[in-house]
C-alpha cells in the first residue's frame, strides 16, 4: 500500500508540475510574438514579417504545450482511475482529443512558418498567413474539446472536502466557458459581442479552475503524510 502511495505522489507531482509549467508557457506565447493569435491571415502575414526568430520560438512553445498536455493526460488517468475509471477514462480521453486537434493545429503553424521563411511576398505570404491563421481557427475548436475534459475532471475532483468542492465547481464553470465561447466562435459568423460578454465571467474560473487543480496535486504530491488525489 505504502508503495502505490508513493506511486500515486510521483505521479501527481509530474501531473501538476506538467499544468503549470503548461500554464506559463502558453502565457508566454500569449504576450510575446502573438503569430498565431492574430484575428485574421493578413495579420498573421503582418507578423511573420516582422520577426521569423519569435515566430519559431511561439511554434516551439506550442509543441512543449503538447507534450506536456499528453503528460497531464496519462496522469488524471492514473491519479481518478481507482476513484471512477469510467469518468477518469472519458476526461483522459477528451484530454487526449484535445491534444491529437492541438497537434494538427501545429501542423498548420509550422507549415505557415516554413512557407514564410521560402518567402512572404505576394501568393505565398497569403498561403503562409492562411495556415498560421488555420491555427488559431483550428485550435479554437479543440477548446471545446478541452471544455469537456474539465467539466469531467471538475466531477471527478467533486468530493466531501470544502476545498475539492471549490475546485470541482471552478473546474466544471471553467470547462463550460470553454464550451460556450469556443463553440460560438465556431459556430456564429461574428461571435465578437457573444465573447465580449462572456469571456470576462467565464475567465476566472477558466484560469484558477485548473491551475488551482495543478497546484494542489503538486502540494500534496512532494507533502509527506497526505493522498495525492486533490479529493481527500
Amino acid at each position: 500500500m505504502n508503495k502505490l502511495i508513493q506511486q500515486h505522489k510521483i505521479v501527481a507531482v509530474i501531473t501538476g508540475l506538467s499544468i503549470i509549467v503548461m500554464a506559463v508557457v502558453a502565457t508566454l506565447i500569449m504576450v510575446s510574438g502573438r503569430t498565431s493569435m492574430n484575428g485574421d491571415p493578413e495579420g498573421a502575414v503582418d507578423m511573420l514579417r516582422s520577426g521569423q526568430e519569435k515566430a519559431r520560438a511561439e511554434a516551439f512553445g506550442w509543441i512543449v504545450v503538447l507534450i506536456l498536455d499528453i503528460i497531464a493526460s496519462w496522469g488524471i488517468y492514473l491519479i481518478f482511475k481507482l476513484k471512477n475509471q469510467e469518468l477518469a477514462s472519458l476526461s483522459a480521453l477528451f484530454r487526449l482529443i484535445y491534444s491529437a486537434i492541438l497537434g494538427a493545429a501545429i501542423g498548420f503553424l509550422v507549415y505557415g512558418l516554413f512557407l514564410g521563411q521560402k518567402g512572404i511576398e505576394n501568393s505565398v505570404a497569403d498561403l503562409a498567413g492562411y495556415f498560421v491563421f488555420a491555427f488559431q481557427e483550428v485550435w479554437s475548436f479543440g477548446l471545446i474539446i478541452f471544455g469537456l475534459h474539465l467539466v469531467t475532471l471538475g466531477w471527478l475532483t467533486w468530493d466531501k472536502s470544502i476545498l475539492a468542492k471549490i475546485l470541482g465547481t471552478l473546474l466544471v464553470i471553467g470547462g463550460s466557458g470553454y464550451v460556450l465561447i469556443h463553440s460560438a466562435h465556431v459556430l456564429m459568423a461574428d461571435d465578437s459581442v457573444f465573447k465580449m460578454l462572456a469571456e470576462p465571467l467565464f475567465m476566472a474560473p477558466m484560469i484558477l479552475g485548473e491551475l488551482g487543480f495543478a497546484l494542489l496535486l503538486f502540494v500534496r504530491g512532494i507533502k509527506k503524510g497526505t493522498t495525492s488525489r486533490p479529493e481527500e
